[in-house]
């Protein structure tokens, strides 16, 4: 669980647990018990047993709100896991259902089935590390022009299962000692 995580991500962390949910299917939320007294901050990615959940948007004294990657608004850097497309690249965005889209531009990316999604970690100031498990690919789409591939992901995480979770907070007073 929770504890196996911590020890896999090699970035300071907060703990927390899911107070509440978002009341609408149309915007996927998460309230969590922790915010700025613990060393929380807006874009901070937030992980759960499996993978990446989403990330922070919204912090208050003791309460944070999190967006899951799932959202309309929901998006993080990625790439593929296996070796072979370990160059494809691209945005994975949350498409308002239980899935996400990853668009690359490449319509030839050697992508298939089964493929797992990581965060690629490459945006400049992002505070996702690489390597983090977003889902796997479950179908693909090649454009009718063929100009790129669309990938549907089924995220690592539920977020209607969610209940513990772990803040990364690096850049933190824990994170520098």
């Amino acid at each position: 669980g929770l504890l196996r995580l911590r020890e896999a991500v090699d970035v300071p962390a907060v703990a927390a647990r899911a107070i509440a949910r978002g009341p609408s299917s149309w915007f996927r939320t998460l309230t969590i018990g922790v915010g700025r007294r613990d060393g929380i901050q807006p874009g901070s990615a937030v992980l759960a047993p499996g993978g990446l959940l989403g990330q922070v948007y919204q912090v208050s004294y003791a309460s944070s709100q999190v967006l899951c990657l799932v959202d309309r608004l929901g998006s993080v850097g990625a790439r593929l896991q296996p070796e072979r497309a370990r160059q494809v690249i691209g945005v994975c965005k949350g498409d308002g259902t239980s899935l996400c889209t990853l668009v690359y531009s490449n319509a030839n990316a050697d992508v298939r089935p089964g493929d797992a999604v990581v965060t690629s970690g490459q945006e400049q100031g992002s505070l996702f590390p690489p390597g983090l498990l977003i889902g796997h690919v479950v179908s693909i789409e090649r454009r009718p022009d063929q100009s790129s591939l669309v990938c549907h992901i089924r995220p690592a995480v539920d977020p209607d299962l969610a209940e513990e979770v772990l803040v990364l907070t690096p850049g933190t007073p824990e994170g520098r000692s």
